[in-house]
Formats: structure tokens, C-alpha cells, sequence
């Protein structure tokens, strides 16, 4: 899981690098482990790339003239355990092709942007070669390309990954989030298995994989994405909401006056709300986070010492919670590390009851296209049930959603890490 933008211009313009590292920070949630951008300046290919975050690799401002093609990524790393080799980070480029990838190729033996990146290098045409990628390699990707005057994007058939372009201006702008496009208009989701060029003639369709389907990661609506991105028209804070709503249909608590509604921030938050609104109980935000002492978000951390670290970031609101019965509603458990080190915290402070709520099916499986999830060993709840895990967490219960009442989400949607499998040409498939 990454983030990737584009950006065509077809008059060159001295701004469109500073606009290109502006939609990078707002895509900063997806991945900090590196970035990079590629541009055309005076016919040559240009790189600059690192290991950090968009501000500490571009933090003093890059000034290039009659920049009309630039590329972007930022990097969380899947297929490398130790953060990613140097020779990782992207944008991959030689001297008329570089390429962004948003997403993990299973079937793919070592980097598979550096597979793919090989191909398309030492194609003969470029097109011809998307195409046979788009037919022959089911998942997961997105892609953007700069190729001589040209940029291509494409996504694979079942559409896993986000990605979006709109027009601002003489610009024609993609993003892996809608977050990034602030200021366009005609904001279109590319479709699955769908292959756009984008030229000085404007953006056109070459092809179109007709064995498409929806199957957007859920993973992606329900943690990932911004809360004020758009996916299928529907703002991902309103997904988070129905959540909430749903969980709250499965209220098995006697309410009093006692409780209150805590949201986890950032991502749990809408769902909290929509929680406490819907069964009529008191909404707090006493537990908030420290931005001085924010670690990124846990769960794209590589060890259990940097996601306990993430705990630090928490601020509790002491005189609001002592003494109450409070139902905390957060996004997701993988491993449970951050929460285990929440609800110490409030136990410490004096709660009368914890009960959690998680908007979302319990993660009980790998993924394998794109989400740091190798092993179910290190899953909270993996081979236990709500009863054992509360015991683990020391809490009065713990709810979840179940897979079957997520009935407002894209049908086909990828959701192997809540159970739902994966389909095995994916994994075999290759070129």
C-alpha cells in the first residue's frame, strides 16, 4: 500500500514540481518509508528520491523550470521486511520511462515493480506491453507511467487499489485519493482493468479489461484511505459512519448514564460518532493524540518496539472518563499492541468498565496485495473468539462486525485478511 500521483500539464509551468510534492504530503498517510518524484526537464528524465517522509526529502523546495510531466510516489513498504533496499524506492526510472506502483504482485518472485519496470524497459511498445500485463497479471496494482511525451495509468482488473484523476486548469492531475485533487473538476475513479493515456491531445482510453469487477481492498475504506476521500461517489467518512450505525444495531448493552463513547483517532472517530448518536449516548473525545509525539500509525510499523512507542502519542482526559463505563470504538485490532497499552492507561485512571467496539470484521489472515499482514501468528485474534481476547485485553466485551453485514460495500470486494479468501488465479497469475 502506497501513494501515487501524476500530474500533465499542457502548457509547462515553473509550479507543477511544488504542486506535485503538495499531493504527496496529503498521500503522506499511506506510506513513510520513502518518496520520490520524476520529471521531464528539457527533454532529460529526472529523479530525486529517498528514504524519509515528503518533508524530509523535499522539505527545501526543488525549483525547475517548464516542468509539463511529473510523477510521485510515497512508499509503504510490502515486499521488504527491513524497509526497502535503496534500489526500491520510486519512482523506478532509465532514460525515457519511469514508473509508480500502488500495490503488491503476489505472483511475482522479488520486487515486483522491478519486474514490471524490466518489461515495459525493454518493450518494443509500451502499450502493447500494458495491455499483456493488464491480461495476464490479475493484482494488485496501480500505475502510473511516463514514457517519451506520454503518461499512462492503469489498474488491474479487480480494482483494489483507489485511483482517481479530475482537471484543474490546463491540468490533468491522478492521485491515488481523491484528498489529492483539491480544485478539480470531472473527478473520475479509474475503472478496474482500465489502460488511459494522457497527452497534450487530453486523457484517452486505449483499453479496457472487459473481465473487470469492483473489488476494492476494504481494508482500504474501513483504515486506510482519508476520511475525506471519495469512492464511488460516497466521502469515506460516510462508509465510516454506516459502520458505526451498523455496529450500533448490535447494541447488547443495558445503557446508563454512566457511559460514554470514546473514538480512537484518527480513523475510528466517524464511527464512534454515528455509534453514540445512533443508541443515544454521550460522545467524548477524551482520548486524543499528541502530534509532538506522533510515530505515524501503527499498523504500517515494522515491530512491536516502534508500534509501542506510537502508545505515546495518546493524551487521556482524566477527570472525563474516571468513574464512567466507557465503550471504545476503534477502526480495527490486528495485533492489539496499541490497544492493550490504551486500555492499561484507563484502567490506571480509574474507569468503572471498558468494552470495545471495532466497526469492522475481526483481521484473522494474511494479505497479500499490499497490507504488511505475513503471518496470522501475530493476529489478536487469530484461532480465539471475543471472549478470549477480552481476556487478553482485560475488558468487560468486545463487538465486531461481521463480514455478511457489510452490505453497503463494493460485493466483490477484496477482503482476505477478514476472511473472505482470495482468488487463486491471482496469486498464479505472471508474465
Amino acid at each position: 500500500m502506497c501513494g501515487i500521483s501524476g500530474l500533465y500539464d499542457k502548457n509547462n509551468n515553473d509550479n507543477n514540481i511544488t504542486h506535485i510534492v503538495s499531493i504527496l504530503k496529503k498521500l503522506q498517510h499511506r506510506g513513510k518509508d520513502s518518496c520520490g518524484i520524476s520529471f521531464i526537464n528539457k527533454d532529460n528524465m529526472e529523479t530525486i528520491k529517498n528514504k524519509g517522509t515528503v518533508k524530509r526529502v523535499f522539505g527545501s523546495g526543488i525549483i525547475k523550470d517548464n516542468i509539463n510531466m511529473c510523477i510521485g510516489h510515497v512508499r509503504y513498504t510490502t515486499s521488504s521486511g527491513n524497509g526497502g533496499e535503496s534500489s526500491e524506492i520510486q519512482p523506478l526510472n532509465n532514460d525515457n520511462i519511469s514508473l509508480v506502483h500502488n500495490g503488491n504482485i503476489p505472483s511475482v518472485t522479488g520486487h515486483d515493480t522491478t519486474h514490471i519496470f524490466n518489461i515495459l524497459s525493454n518493450s518494443k511498445d509500451i502499450e502493447k506491453s500494458l495491455i499483456e500485463i493488464n491480461e495476464n497479471i490479475s493484482a494488485s496494482y496501480c500505475f502510473i507511467i511516463m514514457h517519451n511525451e506520454n503518461m499512462y495509468v492503469m489498474k488491474d482488473r479487480y480494482g483494489i487499489r483507489p485511483l482517481s484523476y479530475g482537471y484543474k486548469d490546463d491540468k490533468i492531475i491522478v492521485c491515488s485519493e481523491t484528498i489529492g485533487l483539491e480544485g478539480c473538476t470531472n473527478i473520475t475513479e479509474v475503472k478496474s482493468g482500465e489502460l488511459l493515456k494522457i497527452n497534450k491531445d487530453g486523457i484517452k482510453q486505449i483499453y479496457q479489461n472487459n473481465n473487470s469487477v469492483d473489488g476494492i481492498c476494504l481494508f482500504e475504506l474501513i483504515y486506510f484511505m482519508n476520511p475525506y476521500s471519495i469512492y464511488n461517489d460516497i466521502l469515506i467518512k460516510d462508509y465510516r459512519r454506516k459502520l458505526g450505525e451498523t455496529l450500533a444495531d448490535k447494541n447488547n448493552l443495558i445503557l446508563d448514564e454512566d457511559f460514554i463513547v470514546i473514538g480512537i483517532p484518527n480513523s475510528g472517530i466517524e464511527a464512534a460518532k454515528a455509534y453514540s448518536e445512533k443508541l443515544n449516548i454521550r460522545y467524548s473525545q477524551s482520548i486524543t493524540k499528541n502530534d509532538k509525539n506522533n510515530e505515524g500509525r501503527s499498523f504500517i510499523l515494522k515491530t512491536n518496539e516502534e508500534r509501542n512507542k506510537v502508545c505515546k502519542k495518546f493524551v487521556y482526559n482524566t477527570s472525563e472518563i474516571k468513574n464512567k463505563k466507557i465503550i471504545i470504538v476503534d477502526d480495527t485490532i490486528v495485533r492489539g499492541n496499541v490497544m492493550k497499552n490504551i486500555i492499561k492507561n484507563v484502567k490506571e485512571i480509574g474507569v468503572k468498565e471498558v468494552h470495545v467496539r471495532i466497526p469492522a470484521p475481526p483481521v484473522v489472515d494474511i494479505c497479500q496485495l499490499g497490507i504488511a499482514i505475513n503471518s496470522k501468528e501475530e493476529l489478536i485474534m487469530n484461532n480465539r473468539n471475543v471472549e478470549e481476547v477480552s481476556k487478553i485485553l482485560n475488558i468487560e466485551s468486545l463487538q465486531y462486525l461481521d463480514l455478511k453485514e457489510l452490505t453497503f460495500f463494493p460485493s466483490e470486494g477484496y477482503s482476505e485478511c477478514f476472511g473472505g479468501g482470495i482468488k487463486e488465479e491471482i496469486i498464479k497469475s505472471v508474465i
